[in-house]
């Protein structure tokens, strides 16, 4: 009775003291299987404790709902919207607080409560609706395109505006199947109103505790009208008014985040000059954060953000999309763990198309390697400084932990979540470009450096609790089974804590989509280490990735049914062979593809099968030209049989063969043979011609030996 009494009367503290006693009680009887059998409404003296309905009286409430019985909740809810209902005129301080009060305890009754009920749904929605005419009678209470320093009474309206808020994301999350069409439309209204009073208010965003407050609110709001529009309405369309999802997209999320996006650039670049954030600055940032990775691709590139352009960055890229590049790249590098997986969520949206940009260049026979975007690989150079500092002097297979909350860690963590942005661009990427980009990542060395860097951050067994992928669950709630790292999906949640689990994990995933991506450039790399680095590699993969990898691309190839005009392709999963028929006019072969035990490590074998009408000389010579394909290009099997097909194709059309590699198609940077001997006439590619100018050191023509 004490803690009640003191909570009661006293406030301050005692609320949260009284929360935690009552709630050590419980959870020790649910333990022992006996039913709490407690009244804290009856022990503080029934409802007549809480008329004054001060702080005091409020904070207990709040404190205490989780614990009282659900009839004791309704009638508590009675009490606030009776209280509500007759609130004529909020017009000043004291008014405001009482209705923000009333609010508080509201959504904290609701969410306690059973969703199907539909007494409570129905005092839900009045609520709503009293909240709509408040915006009729009192509009001055709602703070909408406005400054907040320059608001009259501004901590009472900040205060009962975030607390309209909080009410709005708990009908928006629990009740939205049953709001109507105006109460949709108050709610997005108000959103993008109190959106718009965040970017007048940005000068205070960073400096003010309740604009703060407010800040999380709103983006939490945003959060939930996305994830609603995202997950719900699709699968209830008929439940919703007619045109909520067209009116969403077409007008207020454009509006929502076209002002959010250049607010949030503003608050990052104020970030960089300040030493360390606050825990409430973090987060707000984090709520902001969870609330931008919503954001649509086309409004992403539709922005209008201040113009930021790099000198002697060469780039094919337009302005508009450079800029967003060129914003949101830095922020991969920020010490804040939210920040860095914001910045790789909106990035990854659209890095995956901006190859498309680089097709110009795909037939310039001089151009022989191209960079991914060098937004991306700024950042990679800058942060593997800092990472190769760290495993300086790791050898292959030897594991280096890291701690969170180091700028080791940040700056390990932008490195990992940058490759997996250049991977991603590199998958989005047409196979002439591939090559180039392969190239670049090879000689430049960044790509050996990322794998000799992941086999020191990979755990050496990376199976895990489960628990340990689970950061956001309470401790009673945690799974106790384990996971293996390569088959988990990697935890993006902008709101958890960083951990170790999670800087492996993401090591992990990056080795993963390293193999799946470039598969050539990962086997070079593997055959250029020595012997006891070798059986390192080569065990570990085969034991934890090659098992998905390659079910993945045989049943990648089995679901898509994948067919071209003269060739059929079949899978046998069990025994990991891929079976390609070829064939045109009278003549048809079949080639049996053989993924290894260490795909993509090991050599891919190729054997034929059936074959008619070709002679022996020729079939040896294709099925030697696929085997050099499947090694030597960065891609999938199918990627790998198509263009050995079009490799065929060509021939048959009477295309010549390059007379140094003999094949029609390059099998690296897929050009055909163009550069011609003015004496023999016979077609050579330009690549082929380069080495063998090289390796002969004189620049004769292979056949006939005149001077090229």
């Amino acid at each position: 009775m004490t803690l009640l009494d003191r909570s009661l009367s006293i406030g301050d503290v005692w609320p949260l003291t009284l929360n935690l006693a009552v709630s050590t009680m419980v959870h020790s009887t649910v333990l022992t299987l006996q039913p709490p059998d407690i009244d804290l409404i009856d022990m503080a003296g029934g409802f007549i404790r809480f008329e004054d309905f001060d702080n005091a009286a409020t904070n207990t409430l709040l404190n205490i709902m989780p614990f009282i019985k659900a009839e004791s909740v309704m009638q508590i809810i009675d009490l606030m919207v009776a209280r509500m209902l007759s609130f004529e005129s909020l017009s000043d301080a004291a008014s405001m607080s009482d209705a923000s009060s009333c609010l508080a305890v509201l959504t904290k009754g609701f969410s306690t409560m059973s969703h199907d009920n539909d007494d409570t749904r129905t005092k839900a929605l009045s609520v709503l609706d009293v909240l709509s005419r408040w915006k009729e009678g009192n509009a001055h209470v709602f703070a909408f395109d406005s400054d907040l320093s320059q608001t009259q009474d501004y901590w009472s309206t900040v205060s009962v505006n975030n607390q309209m808020l909080s009410f709005m994301e708990y009908a928006v999350s629990h009740l939205s199947v049953h709001l109507n069409s105006s109460q949709w439309d108050f709610i997005m209204c108000a959103l993008v109103a109190w959106i718009q009073t965040l970017t007048d208010s940005s000068s205070n965003v960073l400096h003010s505790l309740i604009v703060q407050s407010f800040c999380c609110k709103v983006s939490d709001l945003l959060s939930s009208i996305c994830l609603c529009m995202e997950n719900i309405v699709p699968l209830q369309i008929e439940a919703f008014p007619a045109n909520l999802i067209s009116e969403w997209i077409e007008f207020f999320s454009e509006s929502a985040f076209s002002s959010l996006m250049v607010l949030y650039i503003q608050l990052l670049d104020d970030v960089k000059s300040t030493s360390e954030l606050n825990a409430n600055q973090d987060t707000m940032l984090r709520s902001l954060g969870t609330a931008m990775c919503h954001c649509p691709t086309r409004l992403l590139k539709d922005h209008n953000l201040e113009g930021k352009l790099i000198a002697d960055q060469v780039t094919s890229l337009p302005v508009e999309m450079q800029t967003l590049m060129n914003h949101l790249s830095p922020m991969l590098m920020l010490p804040e763990r939210s920040i860095q997986l914001t910045a790789f969520t909106l990035l990854h949206k659209f890095v995956g198309t901006l190859s498309e940009y680089d097709e110009s260049i795909k037939d310039d026979e001089d151009i022989m390697s191209r960079s991914p975007p060098h937004a991306l690989m700024d950042v990679i150079e800058t942060c593997g400084v800092v990472t190769e500092h760290v495993l300086d002097g790791l050898k292959i297979g030897e594991v280096m932990v890291i701690e969170p909350y180091i700028d080791e860690y940040r700056y390990t963590m932008g490195y990992l979540l940058t490759w997996q942005l250049v991977l991603d661009f590199f998958k989005g990427a047409k196979a002439e470009l591939k090559a180039m980009y392969a190239s670049y990542l090879r000689d430049s060395n960044q790509m050996t450096c990322l794998l000799n860097h992941l086999f020191n951050l990979m755990p050496e067994i990376p199976i895990v609790q489960l628990e340990d992928l689970l950061t956001t669950q309470s401790p009673q709630n945690k799974l106790s089974s384990t996971k293996n790292l390569f088959a988990a999906e990697f935890n993006n949640c902008v709101k958890d804590e960083p951990s170790i689990v999670e800087l492996q994990h993401l090591a992990c995933i990056v080795y993963y989509h390293a193999l799946q991506t470039t598969p050539a450039l990962v086997r070079q790399w593997c055959n250029d280490q020595d012997r006891r680095a070798v059986a390192v590699i080569d065990k570990f993969t085969s034991k934890y990735v090659s098992p998905a990898l390659s079910s993945q691309e045989l049943q990648s190839i089995q679901e898509k049914n994948v067919q071209f005009d003269n060739m059929t392709i079949r899978v046998r999963i069990g025994a990991a062979e891929v079976i390609a028929t070829y064939t045109v006019e009278e003549f048809s072969m079949e080639l049996v593809i053989k993924l290894p035990a260490n795909y993509p490590i090991g050599m891919i074998t190729v054997d034929i099968g059936k074959r008619i009408g070709i002679a022996k000389t020729q079939w040896r010579n294709w099925m030697l030209q696929l085997t050099t394909f499947l090694t030597h290009q960065n891609g999938s099997i199918v990627n790998g049989l198509a263009l050995w097909k079009k490799n065929v194709d060509k021939r048959f059309d009477g295309v010549e063969e390059c007379m140094i590699c003999f094949a029609v198609i390059h099998g690296t940077n897929y050009q055909l043979p163009k550069q011609q001997c003015k004496t023999c006439k016979k077609k050579f590619h330009s690549s082929c011609l380069y080495k063998w100018f090289n390796t002969s050191n004189n620049s004769t023509c292979p056949l006939c030996r005149n001077l090229f």
